[in-house]
């Protein structure tokens, strides 16, 4: 069975008080519904790697390719710690996408480390993916007026300097 916001049972975790009276949110109940859409982002986009493989990527590959790319380059132990895996794994992981072309090594600074970096068939590969979920993103939203859309695009923006670390120091 479904809640209405479309979460498992969940939704007392997500939303711990009702809407005041006067139909404000409060910082928490806002806090619960951004939680909830990053669910539902995740599971949309888990859904259409699984079901496209977009570039032939699975789920974790997708994953290493979007960490490395988006936060440059991280060490095989960073990656495994990010992706949540252990060290053998990752290092599985990242075989497969070097075997592809898709991330290669290279010496860290101190000359004993290795660093890995999105090769441009990795960037490719991820533009395309990016591309297809793009396209689910479009198709769905279609749905709502450019008012709408245009309400979710200024949220996005006024979340986008809370929820970047960088930007948050």
């Amino acid at each position: 069975m479904r809640s209405r916001n479309g979460l498992r049972e969940v939704a007392h975790f997500l939303y711990p008080e009702p809407l005041s009276r006067a139909g404000a949110a409060t910082a928490a109940r806002c806090g619960g519904a951004v939680m909830e859409l990053g669910f539902l982002v995740t599971r949309m986009v888990r859904q259409e790697v699984r079901r496209r493989r977009p570039a032939g990527l699975s789920l974790q590959q997708f994953r290493a390719l979007v960490a490395v790319e988006s936060e440059g380059a991280r060490t095989p132990s960073e990656l495994a710690d990010f992706l949540g895996l252990a060290p053998a794994t990752a290092t599985k992981l990242i075989d497969g996408l070097a075997g592809r072309g898709f991330m290669t090594r290279r010496r860290g600074a101190d000359g004993r480390s290795r660093l890995l970096e999105v090769t441009r068939a990795g960037s490719t590969a991820l533009d395309a993916a990016f591309t297809a979920f793009r396209s689910q993103f479009t198709e769905r939203l279609r749905e709502l007026s450019p008012a709408e859309r245009a309400r979710i695009t200024a949220a996005v923006e006024l979340l986008r300097p809370l929820l970047t670390p960088s930007e948050r120091a």
